[in-house]
């Protein structure tokens, strides 16, 4: 860990299973350890995943629909007939 890059560490650090969760802890608390002990890249990269992390936590997960009813629906089509005597 101590050998890896800061972005390297960086793009660890958004976890998809358990497994990466475990080296998403580690890798930020490597990155914390670097920037407390002055790297200026380090505090960086934590700074832009923490405004990545609110921002994405501000986005809603699904989209929101408007439910039409049955009415609705049907007052927008209109039919017509054309009878024609044969």
């Amino acid at each position: 860990m101590q050998n890896e890059t800061n972005y390297y560490l960086y793009q660890r650090l958004t976890p998809t299973n358990w497994a990466s969760a475990l080296f998403a802890k580690s890798a930020r608390t490597e990155l914390e350890r670097r920037a407390n002990n002055g790297d200026g890249e380090a505090k960086m990269l934590l700074t832009l995943h923490d405004c990545e992390e609110e921002k994405r936590s501000r986005q809603p997960i699904k989209p929101v629909r408007r439910v039409r009813n049955f009415k609705e629906q049907a007052a927008k089509i209109k039919i017509f007939y054309h009878l024609t005597l044969g």
